[in-house]
């Protein structure tokens, strides 16, 4: 803990900006360096403050990788090294980060779990309702109360989160909001930076599927799917076919062999390739040409594949149940929506790909996105703050 904050303390050197450097204590739950899990903006948040000269310290519960989080150019405090993922008792948790804050007395205070409250208030980790929905959503009924069982958690961090809540009123915390319906996990997930598609990775996946460099290759998320849409699609990928026959679908889904049978039943097997579920999906967009998403009513997905799609410059056709549809519903998104069970529009969306092109969600940018909690955190008053040469208090 003393390495933690003296590697804090030796922050901001050479960096700084000539306005306020200020002193920030990030709490966070979980970190996770998967890229498509939310928690995984707390390094990236923490080291664009920092990059921005501010002195940076995470107080974090548990994390996969310190010396990721480190690299970011911040102090680190860990709570339980040893905890595992799924050990998400908030008490202990939430007491220490108590302590943190009391010790760190002066910092601006910003959370990115919904366990703890800040001046400012991000959370980037799933909560208790998003645990428990979402069992329910992709299980059956019953299978979903007994993994339930395997989460005793869940109550108990709902609880904590309703505290949280009522002191985070009483201080009067700025809650942030991004993306789709104001945003926490799903919203800032969301967002990002141009991605610059990798050459040697579509020759290498293309090589890997048997795919020829000349086929139109559409990239596709394929989530809680209904047979209904399933067959909308697999329909539209036959019907596009007809006009163009190099089309080949790519489809990433949890549901390997329903997705085959349904393009076996309207003979386009030959132009789908079913690879299952991938953490890779940045080599596979850097391999094609055009993305679709496919999801039930319910939205289950983060909404991340469609936003990566837009950053890496594709064009998305997306069914108006997936996650992250919004994105597409901004005028000059990149991408169109599709009634998932009506195959003569998929194939006219599928179709008209060939030389269309996404883009990033204006104000979605990731550094847009750390601009606006810097200007977040510089607006909460009577914050003490580090300036070049003293420190002094910014009312």
């Amino acid at each position: 803990m003393d390495q933690a904050r003296n590697e804090w303390e030796d922050r901001g050197g050479g960096s700084q900006k000539a306005g306020i450097v200020m002193r920030v204590l990030v709490h966070a739950g979980y970190v996770r360096s998967e890229p498509w899990e939310g928690s995984s903006w707390v390094g990236r948040i923490a080291g664009g403050l920092a990059g921005r000269g501010h002195r940076v310290l995470v107080a974090c519960d548990g994390l996969d990788d310190e010396a990721a989080l480190r690299g970011c150019g911040v102090g680190v405090e860990v709570f339980r090294r040893e905890r595992g993922r799924l050990d998400a008792r908030p008490g202990p948790f939430v007491a220490w980060s108590r302590d943190v804050r009391s010790r760190e007395a002066g910092s601006r205070v910003l959370s990115l779990t919904g366990l703890v409250e800040g001046e400012v208030w991000l959370a980037v980790d799933a909560g208790a309702a998003a645990g428990a929905t979402g069992l329910f959503r992709t299980m059956p009924v019953l299978s979903a109360g007994l993994e339930l069982v395997h989460h005793p958690w869940v109550m108990a961090r709902a609880l904590a989160e309703r505290g949280a809540a009522r002191r985070g009123l009483a201080l009067g915390s700025v809650r942030l909001c991004f993306g789709e319906g104001g945003g926490g996990r799903v919203g800032i997930g969301y967002a990002g930076r141009p991605a610059t598609r990798d050459g040697a990775a579509r020759s290498r996946v293309r090589r890997l599927l048997r795919i020829e460099d000349s086929a139109c290759v559409v990239a596709a998320s394929l989530g809680a799917l209904r047979r209904g849409a399933l067959r909308g699609l697999m329909g539209g990928v036959a019907g596009a076919r007809r006009a163009h026959p190099g089309l080949v679908l790519v489809a990433m889904t949890e549901r390997p062999t329903e997705v085959t049978r349904a393009a076996e039943e309207v003979g386009c097997a030959s132009g789908v390739v079913v690879i299952g579920m991938t953490g890779r999906v940045g080599d596979v967009l850097s391999a094609s040409d055009g993305a679709a998403a496919v999801g039930g009513s319910g939205g289950v997905g983060s909404g991340r594949f469609i936003a990566d799609a837009l950053s890496s410059g594709l064009w998305v056709a997306s069914s108006s149940g997936a996650s992250g549809v919004s994105l597409l519903r901004r005028e000059g998104s990149g991408g169109e929506i599709v009634h998932p069970d009506d195959p003569g529009r998929w194939a006219a969306a599928l179709s008209g790909m060939v030389g269309r092109t996404g883009g990033i969600v204006a104000g979605l940018e990731e550094a847009s996105v750390i601009g606006r909690i810097e200007r977040a955190l510089e607006g909460v008053g009577g914050a003490r703050a580090v300036q070049p040469g003293g420190v002094g208090v910014v009312e």
